[in-house]
């Protein structure tokens, strides 16, 4: 990392961040049943135990809108 000061004064210095043991976590999700084009929107729901934020991805004929996923068929 370089730092430049208001005299245009650089100093660089370097940093290793170490992680010596990982975490356990658990994703639980809700059920979701079979679905077709032309059903309605429905919600995809997960939780995690870590704290950690969790994404939703969708790959297929499918749009995806926070949790909201949509069959474009």
């Amino acid at each position: 990392m370089t730092v430049t000061d208001a005299n245009s004064n650089n100093n660089t210095s370097t940093a290793t961040v170490t992680i010596s043991e990982k975490e356990q976590q658990n994703v639980t999700f809700t059920g979701i049943a079979d679905k077709v084009f032309g059903d309605s929107n429905f919600n995809i729901v997960a939780s995690v135990d870590s704290g950690l934020a969790l994404d939703y991805a969708v790959t297929g004929p499918a749009t995806l809108s926070g949790n909201v996923v949509t069959i474009d068929g």
